[in-house]
């Protein structure tokens, strides 16, 4: 429950007097005020009249007793379950003729409770409102306990109930709320703590004559002492929120309310209180910390990943040029393909700092996840006291995939298995082909896929963890911020596939993914295998980045073209426009996505579709994780040229797009 709506609740009941009708009229009061409701009343029914007894804003002219029949207190009253009657729209029901009160005064919801006294009800607790209103799940056991401290008033004021009579109802008060109630001496020691203290592996007992600050973390119990200090002594409320440990050692947030009790003769003689557990809030304030901070990471990542993937462009780029160069040979070609190597290694590291930071949609296209998962999984283990032991099928294994965010799969999940097994042992890692039925596996459709098992020798996980693996923060290994399994089922999720989790505590735990199955034709693989595909003829190549359009523009000279480089959209749609108005039209353009202070590809695209439709138009960009380059087809593009790249990357881009174009 919030805490300002227990503050007021504690207030309400610590200020009691000995004049029932005062206390039933502050009941009112209470109710009404923190349900913001236009009118509270508090009736009784005695035989076929109905009577107001306490009230909060109730009009002047309001007939304070009236026939009971037909009036919604009544119902109330009436009503079998002792359940609350809510109505909304009230002058669409039968109560606007029958409740005389609905139409003199407008009345639009009405809310109200049952109170019972010795098992018979006796009267109702209500609040009415001219507006339409919805009352929460709190609103309503916010009704339900003035509802019970109303029933004491009444019986006091009906029938001067004994004092134990009242003090068995104010610990049903007590002991039917969730947070825990308590009473202290000024010194801080416990006189009573509500029977609810059980749920944190303590007994009554256990408080009973000690002070509550023992119980507090040591450092949060110096804050705890002086703020009940300062209560005591100035006869203020006491606010504090402060840790406690269980008894299983658990740490757990409580919001600590409570007002100075005072004797007869005005003397403060201790505190009465209600502590709410708060731990869900500050774990929620927390995690939202944390998203914060990964989104501020998000957007940094994706300036460093565009930088970088531009600095690599011209590494990787020059480096093939040099490959592709006749007069390179022996051990310098060898040099030059591991320097290669070490590029698109880091090409992937930028891609997993970007997809851990804020997702991204996946750039996918064939790859065979059998030569994927022996590479990422053998270089996951390095190290460590586990090996790998790989059963892959013979068929194809080929899925369409960001291969960067598939292995970042892998590697979590080969590293989860590491984990797992402190003193080392076999991760087996399956890889196979199969037809999922329909239905068989919600909510994939049904279709060939590649399934991969990754298999562990671990402690397991425990039965009732199983079910949230997959959430963000959630860990059990007591290390980590439990986010690698929330990045893999985010990734698997957005290429169309699913991951699942079995597990037994002492024997192991296996992670199953399926991916959708496709043909090995037009694997990034196979193009890599193909000669440079030379050419003629013009094209135009737009980007702001000198080393990046210098390094394009070679290798499309290597491949035979003419180029023309221009920096930003304005510029290509004149240099378009101009080379077909002369008769040098420009076979394709290379659009880079982001142009500081200019137009980019994805304006330029639009505008230069509209002023030549069958513009042949390849978006490039250092923004690994923008949608435009997993969804390029739907922005005007032909084709997509992912920074960095290689020779054999532009020719055998430029190769599909122009082979279908002019076949």
């Amino acid at each position: 429950m919030d805490p300002t709506t227990l503050n007021l609740l504690s207030d309400c009941l610590v200020g009691f007097s000995t004049d029932p009708q005062a206390n039933i009229d502050r009941i009112a009061s209470t109710l009404g005020r923190l349900l913001k409701a236009d009118c509270a009343l508090f009736s009784v029914l005695e035989a076929d009249q109905l009577r107001v007894v306490g009230s909060w804003q109730a009009p002047p002219d309001m007939k304070l007793l009236d026939r009971a029949e037909g009036h919604l207190c009544t119902d109330v009253i009436r009503r079998a379950d002792g359940t609350p009657l809510v109505v909304r729209d009230l002058q669409g029901t039968r109560y606007r003729d029958s409740d005389p009160n609905v139409r003199s005064y407008a009345l639009c919801t009405y809310v109200g409770q049952a109170v019972s006294c010795r098992g018979t009800s006796v009267g109702s607790l209500c609040v009415v409102f001219q507006h339409d209103f919805v009352p929460t799940a709190e609103d309503l056991e916010t009704l339900r306990i003035l509802a019970w401290a109303a029933a004491v008033e009444e019986e006091h004021r009906t029938a001067g109930e004994s004092l134990r009579a009242s003090e068995e109802k104010y610990r049903a008060l007590v002991e039917g709320t969730s947070d825990l109630v308590y009473s202290l001496s000024p010194s801080g020691i416990v006189d009573y703590m509500s029977p609810q203290i059980v749920r944190y592996g303590y007994g009554e007992a256990d408080l009973l004559g000690r002070s509550l600050m023992d119980f507090a973390l040591p450092e949060d119990a110096p804050l705890l002492a002086g703020k009940l200090a300062e209560a005591v002594r100035t006869g203020k409320r006491l606010a504090c929120e402060f840790r406690c440990r269980s008894r299983d050692g658990e740490i757990r947030w409580f919001h600590g309310s409570g007002s100075p009790t005072r004797g007869p003769q005005g003397t403060i003689t201790g505190m009465i209180g209600v502590l709410a557990d708060i731990t869900e809030h500050q774990r929620a304030e927390a995690a939202m910390v944390t998203v914060q901070k990964l989104e501020s990471l998000g957007t940094m990542a994706g300036g460093i990943a565009h930088d970088f993937n531009n600095m690599l462009t011209g590494i990787l780029g020059n480096l093939s040029l040099v490959k592709e160069d006749p007069a390179t040979g022996g051990e310098m070609l060898e040099l030059l393909r591991e320097a290669e190597e070490a590029c698109v290694a880091a090409k992937g590291l930028a891609r997993q700092l970007l997809t851990f930071a804020s997702g991204g949609n996946p750039v996918v296209e064939p790859h065979d996840l059998g030569h994927l998962l022996r590479q990422v999984a053998a270089f996951a283990v390095r190290g460590s006291g586990a090996r790998c032991e790989f059963q892959l099928s013979s068929g194809s294994l080929f899925a369409r995939i960001d291969k960067d965010q598939i292995s970042q799969v892998v590697q979590n999940l080969v590293i989860n298995a590491v984990q797992a097994m402190a003193i080392g042992g076999t991760i087996l890692v399956e890889a196979a082909s199969v037809i999922v039925g329909p239905g068989e596996l919600p909510p994939l459709s049904a279709g060939p896929y590649v399934r991969v098992a990754i298999v562990d020798q671990g402690t397991g996980i425990p039965p009732d963890c199983l079910s949230r693996v997959f959430d963000p923060y959630f860990s059990t290994k007591g290390k980590g911020r439990g986010l690698g399994l929330a990045t893999s089922h985010s990734i698997i999720k957005k290429h169309g596939g699913h991951i699942g989790v079995r597990s037994r505590p002492g024997v192991g735990t296996t992670m199953i993914f399926h991916l959708p199955a496709c043909d090995p034709v037009g694997s990034s693989a196979g193009l890599q295998a193909e000669q440079l595909v030379r050419a003629s003829g013009r094209i135009l190549v737009m980007d702001d980045d000198k080393a990046v359009a210098r390094v394009l523009g070679r290798m499309l000279e290597r491949l035979g073209y003419t180029v023309v480089i221009v920096s930003d959209g304005l510029q290509a749609l004149d240099a378009w426009v101009a080379a077909r108005e002369n008769g040098t039209p420009f076979a394709a353009v290379f659009m880079d996505l982001t142009i500081p202070g200019g137009m980019g590809g994805k304006q330029a695209v639009r505008q230069l579709r509209e002023l030549d439709s069958n513009a042949l138009c390849i978006v490039s960009s250092g923004y690994a994780n923008d949608p435009i380059l997993s969804e390029w087809w739907q922005h005007g593009f032909v084709g997509v040229l992912p920074k960095p790249y290689r020779l054999e990357d532009v020719s055998a881009v430029l190769r599909r797009i122009l082979a279908a174009e002019f076949g």
